[in-house]
């Protein structure tokens, strides 16, 4: 029913050669000004040390020939007290990259930043992040303090927007160009991956992608009065291999991602520390999203483990391992709530092969409103409280099959609970008592060893392979 294919990463097989440099001192790095010479395909080498803030402005570089920003002579440190520390605008095929030194893993480094430590908007996409820290996000007490941000906002169709207008096509004007308008229908925001990114204590959200508003608009005040605009939506998005940490909202927060959208392994530990009831939850995913969550590892957040809300267009969540959801906050939490509730929308639901242990709340809540292909199956879940263990609301038929409930888990459940070793030890209860999950596309476990190992597949997010020793 469903086919898994991995990204491959948009760029690959670009030299590592410099062809030309951006000093400390360069804070804005623009193709329409002294940088109009970079030809796609060439690699732009940021110089180690510490530096003030970075824009980096209209170019464009090819599929086949993106160009490359990336750190050379040590890691890259940006710090400043302004608004955001590296900020993209209306550029696309182009990577930035902080692999340009062997020693430093983390090669860019944002350090601080009043509201964003990066920004990737005004029409920014095809675009590749990976190896970056970014850290202490949120100096203002006031701002959004968001670690790092892609999307682009519509404007006014009548070209009087002031908020959001930009001059993409570099005549010099703005406000008031209608070639330069941005809708929904004549710009999708397209192939992001962002990868491989250490992102930690920030005021608000980890990673925040695409833009909320998908059913409704967003309102805009426009020269003839207020109008709700609907915002470009999000397709070709993979998020995978980042390490998030310490957020006050949600860890990675993604919307409007209408397909071909992968949220895959990564950790988000210490989520939604500021407790906000409507803001929470270590993966979230808003309004249009279609997106498949798999082996992700979520651990002692505030928050919801994985919140999916008006997601209109149905969406997978599988082999994930979520510890102690809510853990400290003062109302309880779902280790996975799903709220599919946009009457008329046939798409299924599914949750499958998911090992949680101990929410503060129901371990999977799923409300639906529509539709009858919606599965709860396979799911490996310790909870100890008064709350439903699986809680079904709403109007669509929900299959839930095969799910192992414990209040305390039996000694050889795991190899290690106290641990948070989650793997199953070799005499589980939990071996051989799935149903086939195959046909939804889940034929590999967290650790990406394939399902089945046995006569049939395993409970939880893990597949026991004999003889492997843990």
């Amino acid at each position: 029913m469903t086919t898994f294919t991995f990204f491959v990463l948009l760029f690959y097989g670009v030299g590592d050669s410099c062809d030309c440099y951006i000093n400390p001192s360069d804070q804005i790095v623009d193709f329409r000004d002294e940088f109009s010479f970079v030809q796609p395909g060439d690699t732009l080498c940021i110089l180690g040390g510490l530096r003030g803030r970075l824009k980096i402005m209209n170019f464009h570089g090819e599929e086949a020939d993106p160009i490359r920003f990336v750190n050379v002579g040590g890691q890259v440190v940006i710090s400043t007290d302004g608004d955001v520390g590296l900020h993209v605008v209306n550029s696309r095929y182009i990577q930035i990259s902080g692999t340009g030194d062997e020693g430093e893993f983390y090669g860019i480094r944002i350090d601080g930043a009043g509201k964003k430590g990066m920004q990737l908007n005004r029409k920014t996409s095809h675009i590749e992040v990976d190896h970056v820290e970014i850290a202490n996000i949120g100096l203002d007490p006031d701002s959004h303090g968001i670690g790092l941000v892609w999307n682009t906002h519509a404007t006014c169709p009548d070209g009087s927007d002031t908020t959001y207008a930009y001059d993409y096509d570099g005549d010099g004007e703005d406000v008031g160009d209608l070639n330069d308008v941005v809708s929904r229908e004549n710009f999708t925001q397209s192939h992001g991956v962002f990868h491989d990114l250490y992102i930690h204590d920030t005021l608000t959200e980890g990673m925040y992608l695409g833009l909320p508003y998908y059913l409704e608009g967003h309102v805009h005040n426009c020269q003839g009065g207020p109008i709700a605009l609907n915002g470009p939506v999000t397709e070709h998005i993979a998020v995978y291999d980042n390490v998030i940490e310490n957020t006050g909202y949600e860890g990675i927060n993604v919307k409007s991602a209408v397909a071909a959208c992968q949220i895959m392994g990564n950790r988000v530990t210490g989520d939604s520390l500021r407790d906000n009831n409507s803001q929470n939850g270590g993966i979230a995913l808003g309004p249009g999203c279609n997106c498949e969550v798999f082996n992700n590892r979520i651990t002692d957040g505030k928050g919801k483990g994985i919140f999916l809300y008006y997601n209109a267009n149905g969406s997978i969540v599988f082999n994930n391992t979520i510890i102690r959801p809510g853990s400290g906050s003062g109302s309880p939490r779902q280790g996975i709530e799903v709220n599919h509730n946009v009457p008329g929308d046939e798409a299924g639901m599914f949750i499958l092969n998911n090992t949680i242990v101990s929410p503060t709340k129901n371990a999977i809540k799923l409300r639906t409103e529509s539709g009858d292909a919606h599965l709860v199956a396979n799911n490996l879940i310790i909870q100890d409280n008064n709350y439903d263990v699986i809680k079904i609301k709403g109007q669509g038929q929900v299959d839930v099959q095969a799910n192992q409930v414990y209040d305390t888990p039996p000694p050889c459940l795991f190899t290690d609970v106290q641990a948070d070793d989650l793997h199953l030890s070799p005499c589980s209860p939990a071996i051989d008592q799935g149903i086939d999950t195959t046909p939804y596309g889940v034929s590999f476990d967290f650790d990406y060893q394939p399902r089945p190992q046995g006569a049939q597949h395993d409970v939880g997010a893990f597949e026991h392979t004999p003889n492997t020793k843990r």
